[in-house]
């Protein structure tokens, strides 16, 4: 593990389930065991879709994803892969930085990269962070159009933006053009909500 210690990787992949509970994710009793080494993972299931999360922890990172692509990724299709009849997707969590070579791979194959040390606590829980709730055009098109016509707006390209690197939106694992909205507790007018557009960055 290259000197990673034992005490980040339990709060990582606590960090981890959490997420992926967040994002709809339900897990068998397995996930409960700490992952000592890079063979093992995670893996989460939902309505259509199986994740599965695996660390690579070690200098030479390339070769590992590559082998692990090999092994799990169908070569006919590398924009959607298929598990019993469900989309599979893939979260790689690393500890080095990462070089073009392995960004370029997990773009072409869907996978998400997560700094082993930004999963270190739940940003979500922090106190200084308010509540987001990812909401879906596609899934929700008459709420969001009550949020249209509530704001006074016609495209939601009008709202204020929020870029898809964002720490809150990578935990939730947001998309460019999907909206949060964000609930804030104030002392002087009490519950705020407001909302933010996705975008590329």
């Amino acid at each position: 593990m290259d000197g990673c210690s034992l005490k980040l990787i339990q709060l990582s992949r606590k960090t981890l389930l959490e997420m992926l509970i967040d994002r709809g994710y339900i897990f068998d009793g397995c996930h409960n065991t700490l992952i000592h080494d890079t063979s093992k993972k995670i893996v989460g299931r939902k309505v259509e879709n199986v994740i599965t999360v695996f660390f690579l922890l070690q200098k030479r990172q390339v070769p590992l994803l590559k082998e692990f692509i090999a092994k799990n990724c169908s070569s006919n299709s590398k924009s959607e892969f298929e598990f019993d009849g469900e989309n599979r997707s893939y979260i790689t969590v690393v500890q080095f930085n990462v070089n073009k070579t392995f960004k370029t791979l997990c773009s072409q194959y869907g996978i998400e990269i997560f700094k082993i040390h930004s999963l270190g606590r739940n940003i979500t829980k922090h106190s200084l962070v308010p509540k987001h709730v990812l909401l879906s055009q596609e899934k929700n098109p008459s709420e969001m159009d009550n949020i249209l016509k509530d704001l006074s707006i016609s495209h939601f390209e009008k709202l204020p933006i929020m870029k898809v690197s964002d720490p809150v939106a990578k935990y939730y694992g947001a998309k460019v053009g999907n909206i949060f909205r964000i609930t804030r507790h104030s002392k002087t007018s009490g519950l705020y909500t407001s909302f933010r557009y996705l975008v590329e960055g």
